[in-house]
């Protein structure tokens, strides 16, 4: 059984990832809807005898049992560290126990852990020749989500119609008026955006497990064969299972519209689909930030010309700009210190 060796750099990667992770999941469950709540006003005169669950104050606090969820996730990337040996799966090990289904990894960000990094080696293409190399770069994987989801959802603003396959989750309203503009987008889109997707990895990171350590036991399976078996089991039922537990966790929130809940089910299903073939769940929070940012934004801006016009005219081309500047400075930086792994991350 190895140890966390801080002399290592695979250990200080990962323990660094799992830092990182609690400091922006606080950040962005806990200190900025609570900074927007106070300074905005949105928790003004909220604190009294009993909260009202469909106001600012109790939407957040309602949150906190998701927010205890996301925050517990990295506690199974440091648990992986001390179980398994670097490049082991659970699915492959020849002597599992049942403490190896917490083991099978975060999912925070291990792109070597996804499905299309293992095809791309079963095709032949290894390490640095690794088809999948480039989403090794979190900034990549980030600036993906960012242009990719912020086309499709300004494309559904603007053509709602035939659009509407994207439609993938509304938000439920606050009831009680709404305090401000910046206020209303925020709480529409934090803690829930964070706190929701982080507690759906949680029991996505449960089933993995699960799954690995099923194939492990099958004795009857040859050793070389145990990953393919895993991946198919996982892509045949992982995302169907989130699309079923998503749709009906939100039957609280959404009891009278099957519209609704064919939406949020249809997200649980994408979301995790995305996280098996990236290894990721980066893509997942980030189609649900967008999601729920744009929704609190078309609640505010009556106009949808102005929508249209900032998130695809301004916004979209910025980062674009921003993307392909950034990428050609690390080209030219590394092509000049004779490194040829600009691919890696």
């Amino acid at each position: 059984m190895p140890f966390i060796d801080w002399t290592k750099k695979y250990f200080r990667i990962e323990l660094t990832e799992a830092v990182l992770y609690w400091v922006i999941a606080i950040t962005m469950m806990i200190l900025f809807p609570l900074g927007i709540g106070f300074i905005w006003g949105a928790f003004k005169g909220e604190f009294g005898v009993s909260i009202n669950t469909a106001s600012y104050l109790g939407s957040f606090i309602v949150y906190t049992l998701f927010m205890f969820a996301t925050l517990l996730v990295p506690l199974f990337l440091i648990y992986k560290l001390i179980i398994l040996k670097k490049g082991e799966n659970v699915a492959e090990l020849k002597n599992v126990k049942w403490y190896h289904i917490f083991a099978n990894g975060s999912w925070i960000f291990d792109p070597e852990n996804g499905f299309l990094w293992w095809v791309s080696e079963k095709l032949g293409f290894k390490d640095k020749r690794n088809l999948m190399r480039w989403s090794k770069s979190i900034f990549r994987m980030v600036m993906l989500g960012l242009i990719i989801f912020g086309i499709i959802l300004t494309m559904r603003v603007a053509f709602p119609k035939q659009m509407a396959i994207f439609g993938f989750s509304d938000v439920p309203k606050i009831t009680l008026q709404q305090v401000t503009p910046v206020s209303e987008i925020t709480f529409t889109t934090e803690p829930a955006s964070h706190s929701e997707t982080g507690t759906l990895l949680f029991v996505f990171i449960l089933i993995q497990g699960f799954w690995a350590y099923i194939v492990a036991k099958m004795k009857f399976i040859k050793p070389e064969n145990k990953m393919a078996i895993y991946w198919l089991i996982s892509l045949l039922f992982t995302a169907i299972f989130m699309f079923f537990l998503w749709g009906g966790m939100h039957k609280i929130v959404y009891f009278d519209s099957d519209k609704n809940l064919l939406s949020t089910g249809v997200f649980g299903f994408i979301g995790a689909l995305l996280t098996l073939l990236f290894g990721t769940w980066i893509l997942w929070y980030i189609l649900h930030f967008e999601n729920n940012f744009f929704q609190g934004l078309t609640s505010v801006v009556t106009a949808k010309e102005d929508i249209i016009f900032l998130v695809g005219f301004v916004i979209i081309p910025l980062l674009i700009i921003g993307w392909v500047a950034f990428e050609y400075y690390l080209y030219k930086r590394k092509k000049k210190i004779g490194e040829d792994t600009y691919f890696n991350g």
